[in-house]
This record gives C-alpha cells, structure tokens and sequence, in this order.
C-alpha cells in the first residue's frame, strides 16, 4: 500500500512558466537557448529515474536505515548500486558549470531535478545536495590548485561532499566552535575537534568523501570572525589524483532519528593522534564567509525537501481518498451512498484542495529564487546581478522557512485524509511526515530565518528591496482587476492581503528604528509566515492569469459524446449536462495543452436510475462484454492463467471488491472481469486512441503488435478526409488498467474535422 509516487512533470514544466524563466534566462549569452525543449525531456528522464530506482528503495531506506560497525557505515540494501546509477547517469552535475565539468544547466533547472529525485527518495538525495554546495565552495573560494585536485570526481560523483559546521555546544551559535586547525612546516594544517549533525559523514556510496570543516588558528579574533575553512579528505588525495593513507577523519556513531533513516548523521571526531590532514580555503578568518555560499543554496534546497514530502503525500492521500469507501457524504441519498469514496466528503477535498494549492505555491517560489541565483551569478550587467542578488537574498529565509514548515503541515494532512490507516507504517505516507521535520531544523532554525528576513533583509536599500516586491504584486493585482469575474474576485482578496503585509512591515521597521527590537523580534515568526502565504498567493496569481490566457488562446473544437450517471463524482451534484470527462488527455509531446486543431471529446454528467449487477461468472468474455454494454456499464478486462476457465470470466469486481449478482450500481459504472487464459498469449495494455489522427492510431496499433482493427468514418468521402479526421471512440474503451489480447478486433470510429473545411 505504498505511495505510488509519479513525477508531476506537467506541474514542473508550468511553473517554469509561471516565474517566466525562459524570457529572464535569454537575457543570460550562456542560457539563451534554455526552452522547454530542454526543460520536458530532462524532467521526463529524471521522473523515469526517480521512479524506477529510487522511489522503490525509500521504504525500505527507512525501514532499515544506515548501520555503522566499527566506524563503518553501511547503507541500506540497494543505495550504494542506485547512487551508481545515479552519478554515471549525470544527475550529480547537470547545473554545475560546464568549465569545471558539469552540464552547464541553470539553477533553476535543478529545482525541478532536486524536487523529483527527492520526492522519490528524500534521504537518497541529500548526499548528492550537499556535494553540490561543496562543490559551489570550492568553486567560488578555492584555488586553482584545489579545484584541480578535488573537483573533476566530486563533479562527476565519484566522490561525495559534506559541511562540518555544528559541534556539541556550537549550533547556530557558531562562533563558540573549538575545533582547531594547526600550521604545518609542508603548508598544511592539523585538524583536531569533534562535529556532530553530520549529514552523510561517513557511508559506502563512494571511495572517498571530502569534507569541508569550520576550524580556528591560533591566535584567531573571537566568535565568528575567526573562523576558517579546511578541505578534510577521507582519504588523503595524491597529487596524480591517486588516493593514498587513510586520513584521520572518524565516524564515531550515526544518530537514532525521527526520520531520513537511511541518511546517516553522524558524529566525527577529527585528529587523535597527530591530526587530520587539511588544506585551508582561500584565507584564513573567512571561513564562515565561504561557508555561506553552501548555505544559501542550501537553504532553498532544504526549503524545497519540504516540497518533496507535501508532494508524494499528496498524490498517496488523492489515491487513498479515490479508492476508500467510507461514510455517507452530506445531501448525498443512502442507496447512492453506498460505494461512496471519501472524495466526495466535502471535508475530505478541502484537504486535498489545500494541499495541492500550497505544493503549486510552494514550487514556484522556489523556482523562482534558484532564477534569482542564476541572475545573481550569471547576468553580464551590474544591475540585473544586482537585482537578483537582492531578490534571491529577500525570498531565500522565505523559501527556507514558509516551505519546509509548509511540508510538515501537509504531510500532517495527508495523514488526516488517510485517517487510521495514515497513521501506521503500512501505508508509507506516515515517513513523509517523520522525514519532513528535520527541514524546520537544520540549516538554520526557521526561527533564525524569521530573524534574518527582519533585520538583515527587510532593511535592504533603505527597505527599498521589499517595496520593489510588494510593487510587483500590486501589478499583478491590477492586471487581474481587468481579467474575467473569477480573476476580478482573486484579485480583491489578494489586494486586501498585500495591503496588510504592507501595513504590518512598516510597522516592524517603525518598531526597528525606534530601538524596539525585542518586541520586533517576537514579532518575526509571524511575519514570515504572513510574507510567505502573501507571496505564494502573488505566485499562484500568476499561474490563474497564465492557465486563463492558455486557455483562450487554445481556439479548440469540441464534440458532446455521450453522458455519464456517476453519483459518486462531486459533479454529480452540479447540473446535469456539466462535463464529466475529456477525451483526449494533454500529453507532455504538447506541454499542457493539447495541439490547437484537434477536436476535444466531451462526456457530460446525467441522472439515471441504478440497475441491478448480472450474473457474468462462467460466461465466455464476449457474452459478458455484451452484457455489460447493454445494461449501460464499463468494463476492464484482466487475465488470469487458468486451463478450465478458458476465456470464461472467473471473478466480477467493483472497486477492487467482488461483487454479488443483484447489487445495485450505478450506470456508468466501471466493472472488473478477471478473465481465465490459457494459451491466448500475453495481455497488452489497451491503448487509448481517442483524439488522435488515422496514421498515429495506425501507428500504435502495429508497435503494439496489433493486426486486427477496422477503421471507420462516416462522413469521410476522400482519403485526404480520413487522414486528417479525428478519432472520437474505440471499442474496446480505452479505460486505465485495462487489459486486452494482441488478437483483439479493434473498432475505431472517426469523424472529419470540422477545422478542415
């Protein structure tokens, strides 16, 4: 009963439209060319990744966690084989620069990548994330030398990185560290000193693991001006880039923690005897300034694991709500009640609602302050370098904070939708939760986040820098102002929201001025959060103007099909004739929408009477077929081996659950037929046909082995009608899950396009 975590890549691709990064990245020589052309493909692949072999190893990552045994780290059965898959596939490097040997990619391409990969696998992808920070360190602040020497296999993921900074009495209060770092006569120093919340410190991914560690000189400033940063490898690195003696670098345990258990934190002791071996960074006393080019990426990254728990929680509570029979759903009648899920619960979709509205928000917000990075690092001119630094500086404690407290909160309500069943193990759902906490945490309490937002960043330029963003919402405001009634009634509740935030931030830089800054202080957690749910609504503003003008731009046609009684649905209990189902699906090949001269088929919603369920089993499967057409009801089709029961159905099910003879159920209704085979050859999904063209169907027919089908189209009266008419059905219906024979006769029935004339 696991969640069955599928890669939003639809979602994905329109938030990158929604923060308009394709327009802000072609102002940028090297990212002039960035497109969906290459955003789609790379996030089909990395869903395709993240599915296949790393989503079916996070529970059992939890289950069993990392081990240690004499200062050995042990990873759970199948990591060190999936981290392989996953560094030769390149997913380690693909926004790294392409000078010191990464695919050249924007930030921003990595927020989709880092949001698939750890939504599958959330403790799996911390390793790779922190190696991209230290990466970034030695990038920016090392020498030519130590680049040289350490980045190509940390690039290509044959080594892994961490950052040492927390000990036993020095958290966030970092100028307490006692760590010590001595010169060497050979220009190296000895590294002596304990950390503690190491992510990934020690374990048997890779051959070698570099860390990064926060040490003090003799004769340092005091408190965080005296900290200085060393490159301490596991294994001390030759100079041909051979490896040679073990450093004295030791893992002394892993901790015992509420959740990520296959991400080990360990506790290492550096030195016991004559030191560990390290190089220092740049200059000494800066270290902590170098530290902070991993920590701020870090910080959006650590926002964004809050994202990648709310997101497969959500797609496993939808399911669970989708398949559950329970209760009696408010103004519904009790015989219709009777295979009611607990989808059509009002309370039951207001909490899927929140959680899906929030996951958007929280998305776009943190692919827009990766964009802010790439024009932070990237931009050719001043000003827009200037801007994105600004902007990326003014959303990272926002990202950090609103995200990640955001993924415990609807990890929680996926648990609720779930209900009892949520909170055992069974399900999976209750790990998103246990692993979503350690975010509000780590990298900075969202307490210390709240704190930076006040009064490093609101008082940026004067406090110029927020009132340019407020400025930009109130934009968006007015342009929602002019758009249709429902864009005009989001736009009054966004208006009233921005408003107060103005209000509310002028009054914290009033109490800032005036020397209050402890009731300021008591006041930052709940303005962070109050910032955070304004500018995710701003974000999801966005998206409603963008969805709203696709739309009309679409410029499609459409055909009325049939009708569907479906008192289940909560568009039952809109008007008869509401539209039920739309045939032809967006497909990725088209983006979200499909393309603008197809001819989109409707079914729309009817009341009916419920009508008995007939007696199918021992019937031949045609027979059953007929039965079931003829009383108004879908069927799929599953085989099962049996040399008795030969293409007689064995089993009838209804929602998964056998089904007497005489049940009343609903027309419509989609019957399961578990039919006996024997020497029929293996069944093929059945492929959905519905909105394509005649060569396309034709096409997926031959590749899926299919030969027998008859094409028909009435008002076809020239070939060049029928190779340019649209498919509006096929027998048998195309239904998810069902299952048909390569020998199965196939009927597709065309009509000419009326876009043709």
């Amino acid at each position: 009963m696991a969640v069955n975590y599928k890669a939003p890549v639809k979602d994905i691709v329109f938030g990158y439209q929604v923060i308009n990064s394709y327009d802000v990245l072609s102002k940028i020589s090297q990212f002039s060319d960035f497109s969906e052309d290459i955003v789609i493909p790379t996030m089909e692949e990395c869903g395709k990744f993240a599915e296949e072999v790393l989503a079916p190893i996070n529970a059992v990552g939890d289950e069993k966690g990392a081990t240690i045994k004499d200062s050995v780290v042990t990873m759970p059965e199948g990591f060190v084989d999936a981290y392989k898959k996953f560094a030769e596939a390149g997913w380690s490097s693909i926004s790294l620069p392409s000078e010191i040997g990464g695919g050249g990619m924007p930030v921003v391409l990595s927020g989709g990548t880092l949001e698939i990969l750890s939504s599958a696998n959330l403790a799996f992808g911390l390793a790779p994330g922190l190696s991209a920070g230290a990466i970034s360190a030695l990038n920016f602040h090392g020498s030519q030398e130590q680049k040289d020497k350490f980045l190509p296999k940390l690039v290509s993921g044959e080594w892994t990185g961490t950052m040492n900074l927390s000990e036993p009495q020095a958290g966030s209060d970092l100028g307490t560290i006692t760590t010590k770092a001595e010169k060497s006569e050979d220009g190296s120093y000895r590294i002596t000193g304990t950390k503690v919340w190491i992510t990934f410190g020690e374990h048997d991914m890779t051959e070698n693991i570099i860390h990064l560690v926060l040490a003090k000189t003799p004769g340092s400033p005091e408190g965080t001006k005296g900290i200085s940063m060393f490159i301490v490898p596991k294994f001390i690195v030759n100079d041909d880039g051979s490896l040679g003696e073990r450093n004295e670098v030791k893992c002394l345990s892993i901790e015992e923690k509420l959740g990520i258990h296959a991400s080990p934190t360990c506790v290492m002791e550096y030195g016991g005897n004559e030191g560990a071996v390290g190089y220092l960074v740049g200059e000494e006393n800066r270290g902590l300034t170098y530290m902070f080019t991993m920590m701020n990426e870090a910080r959006v990254w650590v926002g964004g694991q809050g994202l990648s728990c709310a997101v497969p929680a959500f797609q496993g509570a939808a399911q669970y709500a989708r398949d559950r029979v329970q209760g009696r759903p408010v103004g519904m009648s009790k015989e219709d009640a009777k295979n009611s899920t607990i989808i059509d619960h009002a309370d039951v979709r207001r909490m899927l609602m929140t959680m899906k509205s929030y996951t958007d928000a929280m998305r776009y917000l943190m692919y827009d302050n990766q964009l802010m990075m790439d024009l932070e690092y990237f931009a050719e001119d001043e000003e827009t370098k200037a801007f994105g630094e600004e902007r990326c500086g003014l959303l990272t404690p926002v990202t950090k904070a609103w995200v990640s407290d955001l993924g415990v909160e609807l990890s929680s309500i996926a648990i609720q939708v779930y209900g009892g069943m949520g909170y055992v193990e069974e399900t999976g759902v209750a790990q998103y939760l246990r692993d979503s906490r350690i975010a509000p945490i780590y990298e900075g309490t969202n307490g210390i986040q709240a704190l930076d937002l006040m009064f490093r960043k609101l008082p940026l330029d004067g406090g110029q820098a927020m009132q340019r963003l407020l400025s930009e919402v109130n934009e968006t405001v007015e342009t929602m102002k002019n758009g249709d009634e429902e864009l005009q009634n989001m736009a009054s509740l966004l208006e009233v929201e921005v408003n107060n935030l103005s209000e509310v931030t002028l009054w914290l830089g009033g109490k800032m001025l005036e020397g209050e800054l402890v009731d300021a202080s008591s006041a930052a957690t709940p303005y962070m959060k109050m910032f955070g749910q304004v500018i995710g609504g701003y974000y999801m503003a966005k998206a409603a103007i963008l969805a709203k003008q696709k739309l009309e731009d679409l410029g499609l046609e459409y055909q009325i099909l049939d009708s569907v009684y479906d008192p289940k649905s909560p568009l039952f209990k809109k008007p008869e004739g509401t539209v039920y189902e739309q045939l032809v699906e967006p497909t990725f090949s088209s983006l979200i929408f499909v393309k603008s001269n197809r001819v989109i088929g409707l079914r729309l919603t009817k009341k009916t009477e419920l009508i008995e369920m007939p007696s199918l089993i021992h019937k031949q499967v045609q027979f059953a077929q007929s039965i079931l057409e003829g009383r108004g009801l879908r069927y799929i089709i599953k085989y099962r081996a049996s040399s008795e029961e030969n293409g007689s159905v064995i089993e009838q099910l209804y929602k998964g659950q056998r089904i007497k003879d005489g049940v009343r159920i609903s027309v419509g209704a989609v019957i399961t037929l578990i039919v006996g085979q024997n020497d029929l050859g293996e069944p093929i999904n059945t492929p959905n046909l519905v909105g394509l063209y005649r060569d396309e169907a034709i096409n997926i027919l031959d590749t899926m082995g299919i030969t027998s089908y008859n094409i028909i189209c009435p008002d076809c009266f020239t070939f060049e009608d029928s190779i340019s008419a649209i498919i509006y059905s096929q027998t048998p219906e195309y239904i998810e899950g069902a299952t048909v024979l390569k020998s199965t006769q196939f009927t597709i029935t065309m009509q000419k396009n009326p876009l043709e004339e």
